[in-house]
Formats: C-alpha cells, sequence, structure tokens
C-alpha cells in the first residue's frame, strides 16, 4: 500500500484521503486499519482565497460592486446565491434582517443568515427582484469564499469576548499551522451557524481572517 502511495504524491492531501477511503471500502477493511500515511493538509497549501489566483485578476471588484457588496453581508455560498430569490429576506420582530437560505445549501440545511454591513443595500436588492432571482448570472471569476471568510470573520467579532475572562472550555484552541492561536468558542458557533457549517474546526481553519 505504502508503495502505492508514493506514486500519489503529486496530488492534493484531500484527493489521496479520497483514494485512501475507497481502497478500504474495497478490500473491506476501516481507513484506520489501513498502514497508509497521507499528506496533511494546511491552510497555507489552499490556493482557493489565500492569495491572488490567475483568474482573480480577471474579476473587477468595482465593477461588481453591488455583488461584492452583497456577498460579504450576507456570506453566502455560490451555490445559494445562483438560486436567491428576493422573498428570501426576513426581518424578525426585533428588526434584524436574515436572507432565510432554503435552496442551494450543502446537505440542504436550511438556516437563517444575518445580514450585516451594508444592510441597505441587501434589503434594496431583494426587493428590488421580489420573486426573481437577485442575481441572475453569478460572475464565474467572483472569489465568494474570500468575501464568506471576511463576513464570518465580522460576525466573530460581533460576539467574541475577551479571552483573559473566560473559563479554558470556553476557549477554541488551533491546532496544525493556526497551532497558538486562541478563539471564543461561543462567537465561532454564531459564526459557523451563519456560515451553514456544523463545525467550528471548520471556522477556525478556513474562514476566520484575525
Amino acid at each position: 500500500m505504502q508503495e502505492w502511495m508514493k506514486t500519489r504524491k503529486s496530488l492534493s492531501p484531500y484527493t489521496q484521503k479520497l483514494e485512501v477511503s475507497a481502497l478500504a471500502k474495497l478490500y473491506g477493511y476501516r481507513t484506520g486499519e489501513l498502514d497508509i500515511n497521507t499528506a496533511s493538509r494546511c491552510r497555507k497549501d489552499i490556493k482557493r482565497s489565500r492569495n491572488e489566483v490567475s483568474r482573480d485578476r480577471h474579476f473587477s471588484e468595482q465593477k461588481h460592486a453591488d455583488f461584492v457588496a452583497f456577498c460579504r453581508s450576507t456570506g453566502l455560498r455560490r451555490g445559494e446565491l445562483k438560486v436567491l430569490r428576493g422573498t428570501a429576506l426576513y426581518q424578525d420582530p426585533s428588526g434584524t434582517y436574515y436572507i432565510h437560505v432554503t435552496s442551494g445549501s450543502k446537505g440542504g440545511r436550511e438556516r437563517y443568515a444575518p445580514v450585516i454591513g451594508d444592510i441597505e443595500l441587501v434589503c434594496k436588492l431583494c426587493r428590488d427582484a421580489g420573486k426573481n432571482k437577485v442575481f441572475p448570472s453569478i460572475p464565474s471569476a467572483a472569489d465568494v469564499h474570500s468575501y464568506r471568510a471576511e463576513y464570518a470573520t465580522q460576525i466573530y467579532k460581533q460576539y467574541v469576548r475577551p479571552l483573559e475572562h473566560l473559563e479554558r472550555h470556553e476557549i477554541y484552541y488551533c491546532r496544525g499551522d493556526r497551532k497558538g492561536e486562541k478563539f471564543d468558542r461561543t462567537a465561532m458557533k454564531k459564526a459557523s451557524q451563519a456560515l451553514g457549517h456544523n463545525r467550528i474546526s471548520v471556522v477556525a481553519g478556513h474562514y476566520l481572517r484575525i
């Protein structure tokens, strides 16, 4: 198995793990029972949204200012933006606005994403769209993931408490290439829920930029 794995070194850690899982299933083993070491997935190696990629140079945030502001204010995924209709805008009794996500989400999970930032723009675009799609087309070169990261970071900052006042169990201690960094678990959970993720580790590893 290890000899075979040497031929797969050029693949990403994610792809390596997928292939190992497939092999384990084929031979009737659990993944952990196979003596195969795959590469670790580090944030610095993830190309998406970490640094400028070639297609980013062909996208003008200025020309798509409303789209970019909407993304930064709602944190929606590309798939969610594609099917979003103006009727998804919701205001609770306290006056807070949300986007009620019912379609295009990962795993089909429904959620209410708080609207932050340019609330007035989000409300206008949704109301103007009505029952129609808010965005008839989504710019293919737009780095939607990076806008989600900005959104998550702002949500976290809204709820974060001074870490020195928290108990140890209330603090999230990062691992891997973020080892040494600490976050408020409650604030992380708020950001995770707003993004539509179940695990706060995903938020720490791929979204919080503090």
